[in-house]
Formats: C-alpha cells, sequence, structure tokens
C-alpha cells in the first residue's frame, strides 16, 4: 500500500482531455496544463497547480472558443505562453489550426473562464487536415528559444519562436516524399548537439532531419507497426531514443544503428500513446496506453549512470535497479493518452485520460532512495 506522501492525487476535469504537458518554465511549483475536446462545450486550457503541502490541485481555466484541443505545449522560457493544435469548424469544414498564446494567470477559480490572448498563429497551408504537434525549441542557461517546430499532414515546419508579428514566420520546411498521404503522428527536438534535429513518428518509422539543411539525420524503419505514436530522446545521453506505438510495445534505439532496437518492452495490452524520460535521472521511465494504465519503468542498463559501483565505498554499495516495471497505476478508467515529469520535480509526475481525469503521481520512496543511493 502507498504510503500517504506516495498516494496520488485525482482530478476530474469537467470536458474530456486528450493533451497535457508540464510547464516547464516553473520551476517553483508542480503544474501542468490541459486541453479540452468537446463538441458540445466551450473548450478550455486548464492550469492545473499542486499544493505538495496540502496535496491539492487547484485550477484556473482559459477559454478556448477556436476549437477542441488536439496537443498543446508550454513555451520553455515563458510559464505565461502555451501553443495549442486544434479543429476549429468553419461553416462545414474541419480546418486544422495551430496558434501560441498568452495566459493572462489570476487567482485560482473553478467557475470563471479566464481569457487567452492570441500572440501568433501558424500559416497553415489551405487543404491540410491536421496539424499533429507544436514544439519550441528546448533551451539552456535561461536563454529564449529561437525557434520551434510544427507537424502539419506529412510536411515538417520550422518557425521563427521570436514571434513579431500575428503569423509566424517560416524558416525551413521540408514534405515528406511518399506516394500516398503521410501523417506525422509526433515529432520532438533533439536536446543534444544544440539541438539541431526533428525526430518525427511518420507511420511505421522514425525520420529525423538536421534543419541546419533538412538533410536527413538518420530512420528507424518499422519501428512500430501499423503506428508510431510516440517518441522521446534521452536527456543525459546522446543517441538513444525511446518510441512506442500500437503493437503494444515501446522500443529503445541508438540513432547510429537503427536496424535493431536496444530493448523492447512490452507490457502494455493496447496501444501505448505517450513515453517520457525523465528529465533528470533518465533511467526512469512513463509510459501510457488505451489500456487504462500508467507505466513507471527502469531502464537502468540503458542509462546515463555507470555501469558499475567499484568506485563507491562498500559501505554505500546499493543494488543497482534492474529493467521493467517499476509500479503500474491503475485509477484511469478509460484510454490513457497523456503522461509527463512536473518540470520542477523529477519525482512526481502527472498522467490524463480521455475522460478528463488527471492523476498526480510520485515515484515511491524506496526507488528514489535507491537512485539517490541513500
Amino acid at each position: 500500500m502507498a504510503s500517504d506522501d506516495e498516494a496520488s492525487v485525482i482530478y476530474g476535469l469537467d470536458h474530456q482531455a486528450r493533451s497535457m504537458c508540464g510547464i516547464v518554465a516553473e520551476q517553483d511549483r508542480a503544474q501542468f496544463l490541459v486541453g479540452t475536446q468537446t463538441l458540445k462545450f466551450e473548450n478550455q486550457v486548464c492550469l492545473l497547480d499542486l499544493d505538495e503541502d496540502r496535496n491539492q490541485i487547484s485550477k484556473n481555466s482559459f477559454a478556448h472558443k477556436e476549437g477542441e484541443i488536439w496537443q498543446l505545449s508550454s513555451c520553455p522560457s515563458d510559464a505565461s505562453q502555451v501553443a495549442t493544435c486544434y479543429s476549429q469548424l468553419d461553416g462545414c469544414k474541419i480546418r486544422p489550426q495551430c496558434a501560441v498564446w498568452s495566459m493572462n494567470v489570476r487567482e485560482p477559480s473553478d467557475t470563471t473562464n479566464q481569457s487567452l490572448v492570441p500572440v501568433a498563429r501558424l500559416p497553415v497551408p489551405e487543404g491540410s487536415s491536421h496539424v499533429s504537434c507544436f514544439h519550441w525549441q528546448p533551451i539552456s542557461d535561461g536563454n529564449n528559444p529561437s525557434r520551434a517546430m510544427a507537424l502539419c499532414d506529412g510536411k515538417v515546419i520550422v518557425v521563427d519562436a521570436n514571434f513579431q508579428g500575428s503569423q509566424m514566420q517560416v524558416v525551413s520546411q521540408t514534405q515528406i516524399e511518399s506516394k500516398a498521404p503521410m501523417r506525422l503522428n509526433n515529432g520532438k527536438w533533439n536536446p543534444h548537439n544544440n539541438c539541431n534535429v526533428i525526430a518525427a513518428a511518420v507511420e511505421s518509422s522514425v525520420q529525423a532531419w538536421d534543419i541546419r539543411s533538412m538533410s536527413s539525420a538518420f530512420t528507424i524503419e518499422n519501428a512500430h507497426v501499423p503506428v508510431v505514436r510516440d517518441l522521446d530522446f534521452n536527456p543525459n545521453r546522446q543517441y538513444l531514443i525511446a518510441t512506442c506505438g500500437d503493437d503494444c510495445k515501446m522500443r529503445f534505439w541508438d540513432t547510429r544503428k537503427t536496424d535493431k532496437s536496444l530493448m523492447t518492452v512490452a507490457q502494455h495490452s493496447h496501444w501505448v500513446w505517450s513515453v517520457r524520460f525523465n528529465p533528470i535521472h533518465d533511467q526512469l521511465l512513463l509510459s501510457c496506453s488505451s489500456d487504462a494504465r500508467l507505466l513507471l519503468l527502469s531502464a537502468a542498463s540503458l542509462s546515463s549512470e555507470p555501469n558499475n559501483d567499484s568506485d563507491l565505498d562498500d559501505s554505500r554499495e546499493t543494488e543497482r535497479m534492474a529493467d521493467g516495471v517499476v509500479r503500474t497505476y491503475e485509477e484511469h478508467e478509460e484510454s490513457v493518452y497523456c503522461c509527463d515529469w512536473a518540470p520542477n520535480d523529477p519525482w512526481i509526475f502527472a498522467s490524463l485520460s480521455y475522460d478528463g481525469r488527471l492523476i498526480i503521481g510520485r515515484v515511491p520512496r524506496k526507488v528514489k532512495y535507491q537512485i539517490l543511493q541513500l
């Protein structure tokens, strides 16, 4: 049984939702953003704040009148900025759109929707069917991100993140070459080597490009058949990437040698929608699935941690974590589409299911102490 400091905190939103992320620029509190997806009511961007002392969640709501939110992301240098990819109803047509907004945060309120102020919109090509995601370039040393990327149908679009006007300025772009229409499901920046590489889930494969020339950086063919749903780069170890998909599996790859995966994890019973490395302790990962479960996983053998403890004093030696499932969380009742770590605390994480249930959990104390060698 979980102790009080490990007990999950559950918050139910008013509407269905399938997009969630941590607020990267907020380093003092555990905060998450959720985008709702409803046709009957006005959609919202919800800011959820965890009070760690009381173990309670408070909410700020921002009206998103443009339509259903399919994906959202938080600006790494400005906690008030959020990007949404959404479907806008235009007469009898549904048009995919993407925009960056500013949130004017007041005191938490569960009843009053606050306003989103538009900052810039992505110039979505006419006839597009889907904008999969928008992500700012990762930053370091407190700098502002200079670039952001969006995936639109079979196109990778890089834009200037300074947002000088109401429309984003396209810096470069590339189109997936294919006889049949291709859909890019999700994408990520590689946080290493000055963040010059973007990788995307393209049907059953993973493709990556160097944005300086828009040339191919690497390709993983048939990573998950029939569809790759998500991917994530190891934040501490170069060339290591995790993927997941509709084959109910997660795989780990060395991007320098992509003909065979380094490890396969088959612990879900349905499609795996999201996989996330812990931002500090990269032996820990999260995964979530349509089987209504969230998994806390260990991939210690592939992490940046040293492979032996010979340099440690005998009195401090601890048993190395084994690879596999650390804990299974089953508080959700519907498909779990999103999971993410709290940017301010590597031991806190959140998951979101389609019924609007957000669950915030903590890494078990025993696992935490084992990693910290306490």
